[in-house]
């Protein structure tokens, strides 16, 4: 029985552990002591990840195995603790409850996992429904604000469309190749219909979508700025590293597949305008959380233009570049949220003016260190950790020979240099006003303890052989396992 259960025993770890946290929040002698609790389920689903079953495909190979989904689901899930450890005495400050919080996201990690190891296109859509159903409730846990439910009523409308993209793509898919594993997909020819090149446009289009590129990113500023601060830093984090390492797979299936349709060009269109739109736009940006939703389509067009040209470099400059990404956002907004005072709200939103950050450094110097690190590690400012993703892109595309994107790039990231720089300004230069300390509120010695760790690897992109020693040992072989599973299937 329990060989049965081992491959997906971490998800059920997480399952179960979320089913008992909601069950003990009923009592509320322990309701204090559910912290521990939760964390410790993610640090054994962590465990189990790393030390479980060895690498293969599972349940007549609908689940997969792999250095990949390791790596993947390893970073959710310790993503997650961080989180759960920074931002749970924070909570009382959005009318929300921690635990609840807490038990969702557990949720979310289930459908996430589930989606990063499937090798079937229906059960990829079980982990996708999952996950969203947990997106959609996080959006709308603050029930007393109306900019909460008016992002939750747009997210659900445009998730449920994406869903329903999916479901169309995949009966063309079916249609077309009478399969839908990913490993037979990718070895199959398209039949002389557009049936299977409709189909993959479509499933393709969908996890666009939740990646936030353009032009199917017009939810992500909305509903990063309607949902509670918690809510958005696990959306544009855990959610999008899932789609992301998602997105990837279904690109190495449907670009080594014969079509007469140039996929290629197709992405590297895409990637071009987000990283045009995450590049303008937010200089005009007056609030800081959609300032970060646009500056998220910007960085998600960079990680598409890198997956343009399959190869084990290419893919690994992605993975690289969305785990340093996820972890550098996550510090940011966590770092916010312990700024919003909710006694003095400037705003009935859930967002920050940019200009309450004016002389932050003045009034609360701890936080201006962390956000300024955070910002410069996203503009990709060496010798911090966010640099070396971007290198490694740029690498790969010329090396590629894409000359156009690599312009495109090199362009759109000195704009973005400009909008980062300016926030930092505010917050070193410019004089403090009343609304600046009106939402700032001390950062307690267990915040600091938590942030150090993740403070510290930022930093540690100025010792590049730890970095080099991360990238052979981990995210070169997750990178290779993709490439090699698709070559071993074409010449079985």
């Amino acid at each position: 029985m329990i060989d049965i259960i081992k491959p997906i025993l971490p998800e059920m770890i997480l399952f179960f552990g979320a089913c008992l946290v909601l069950l003990l929040d009923a009592f509320q002698k322990l309701s204090n002591s559910l912290l521990s609790i939760a964390s410790f389920v993610l640090v054994l689903s962590i465990v189990m990840m790393i030390f479980g079953m060895p690498d293969g495909q599972y349940y007549h190979d609908l689940f997969t195995i792999s250095m990949f989904t390791k790596v993947i689901k390893v970073a959710l899930t310790s993503l997650g603790l961080f989180q759960f450890l920074a931002a749970s005495s924070l909570m009382n400050k959005y009318d929300m409850s921690a635990n609840e919080h807490n038990v969702i996201v557990m949720f979310l990690m289930v459908g996430a996992c589930i989606m990063v190891s499937s090798n079937h296109l229906m059960l990829l859509y079980l982990g996708m429904e999952i996950q969203a159903l947990a997106v959609y409730t996080l959006v709308v846990m603050q029930r007393k604000s109306e900019f909460s439910a008016e992002a939750g009523v747009k997210y659900f409308i445009l998730g449920s469309l994406s869903s329903v993209l999916y479901l169309f793509g995949v009966s063309y898919v079916y249609g077309a190749f009478g399969t839908l594993y990913f490993h037979e997909i990718s070895i199959h020819e398209y039949v002389a219909s557009t049936s299977g090149v409709l189909g993959s446009i479509l499933i393709i289009s969908a996890f666009l979508f939740k990646v936030g590129v353009f032009p199917f990113h017009q939810w992500v500023p909305d509903v990063y700025q309607g949902a509670p601060t918690p809510s958005t830093s696990i959306i544009s984090t855990l959610s999008k590293i899932a789609a992301v390492a998602v997105l990837i797979k279904l690109i190495t299936v449907f670009l080594q597949a014969d079509s007469d349709i140039d996929f290629r060009l197709m992405l590297g269109v895409i990637a071009i305008f987000s990283m045009i739109v995450g590049a303008t736009v937010p200089i005009v940006q007056t609030h800081m959380k959609r300032f970060l939703g646009y500056s998220s389509i910007g960085h998600a067009g960079f990680m598409l233009m890198a997956v343009v040209n399959i190869s084990m470099v290419g893919l690994s400059a992605v993975i690289a570049y969305i785990l340093v990404y996820g972890l550098t956002l996550i510090m940011i907004l966590v770092c916010l949220m312990s700024l919003k005072d909710k006694r003095k709200l400037v705003e009935d939103c859930n967002d920050l003016s940019l200009l309450q950050l004016a002389g932050l450094a003045q009034v609360r110097p701890k936080h201006a260190f962390i956000l300024a690190v955070g910002f410069l590690s996203m503009a990709g400012m060496p010798p911090l950790i966010g640099f070396f993703p971007k290198l490694l892109i740029l690498q790969h595309v010329i090396s590629s020979g894409n000359i156009i994107l690599m312009c495109f790039a090199v362009l759109t990231t000195v704009i973005s240099l400009f909008y980062y720089l300016k926030v930092i300004k505010l917050m070193y230069i410019d004089m403090p006003i009343k609304e600046s300390t009106r939402v700032s509120t001390h950062i307690n010695k267990k915040l600091l303890w938590v942030f150090a760790p993740v403070v510290a690897i930022q930093l540690l992109g100025c010792y590049v052989p730890v970095l080099q020693a991360v990238y052979m040992q981990y995210i070169k072989p997750a990178a290779e396992t993709l490439i090699m599973e698709n070559n071993e299937k074409d010449h079985s």
